[in-house]
């Protein structure tokens, strides 16, 4: 068990007991607790406290607190990032992603240079930094649910889209919660189609927003049928 907390101005979460529960009502409380932990807390950006960022500089010195390098990959570096993901938009839908290949495309590898802006002249350096630069944008991509980590070992990722996946797998849902006589009268709320997408790692990070204009698209193109402003039922 866990509450949200806050120290020094900054948030936490305090850790107060652990035990096994085997009561179906206390265990929903639990997961509704854990679900808005996430929403709360884990999808929230990492923001160092004022606090930590000065005992760095006090220990180390402002060289630590201020690395090029460090800053060079925490930067958003937005150019190569709106090429990099450029580059996968135009792929084909649910197209397999493989990290070394893309990371040596040549126009990419050029994005990835001249976004440095000449930071260093050093090969090695630079090459790290490109490298990073690559690391930085696929991050950002599983983030936003534009890729989903397919294989680590080989490190390839499944591109999500509507056309590819997404929009299949929601119908698949609707379809199935349907057959029940409850949700065919009701139909099948939007949050629940949200959630149980969400139980799949590939959809995991996916936005709850690109989620609710996947099932407007199926709306719109009558594969479902919309009950109410947030519940639909497929036809």
């Amino acid at each position: 068990m866990g509450r949200l907390s806050t120290f020094e101005d900054e948030r936490h979460i305090t850790i107060h007991s652990i035990a096994h529960q085997t009561n179906p009502n206390y265990e929903t409380t639990e997961w509704l607790t854990v679900m808005s932990l996430k929403q709360d807390v884990y999808d929230k950006p990492l923001v160092v406290p004022k606090s930590i960022k000065q005992a760095v500089i006090s220990k180390y010195g402002t060289d630590a607190a201020q690395d090029s390098t460090v800053k060079q990959v925490t930067n958003e570096n937005k150019q190569f990032v709106d090429a990099l993901q450029d580059h996968i938009g135009a792929l084909p839908d649910s197209a397999i992603v493989h990290f070394s290949k893309t990371s040596q495309d040549a126009q990419l590898r050029l994005a990835a240079i001249q976004s440095l802006k000449n930071k260093t002249t050093d090969a090695n350096k630079q090459t790290q930094l490109v490298a990073r630069q690559f690391s930085y944008g696929f991050k950002r991509m599983v983030e936003q649910g534009i890729l989903a980590l397919r294989d680590e070992e080989s490190d390839t990722y499944e591109k999500i889209t509507h056309q590819g996946n997404l929009g299949i797998e929601i119908l698949e849902i609707i379809r199935q919660e349907s057959r029940q006589a409850k949700s065919r009268m009701k139909g099948v709320s939007q949050d629940f189609v949200v959630l149980r997408l969400q139980e799949q790692q590939r959809f995991q990070r996916v936005p709850k927003l690109r989620i609710i204009e996947s099932i407007q698209q199926l709306n719109s193109t009558a594969d479902i049928y919309s009950v109410d402003a947030t519940h639909y039922a497929a036809v």
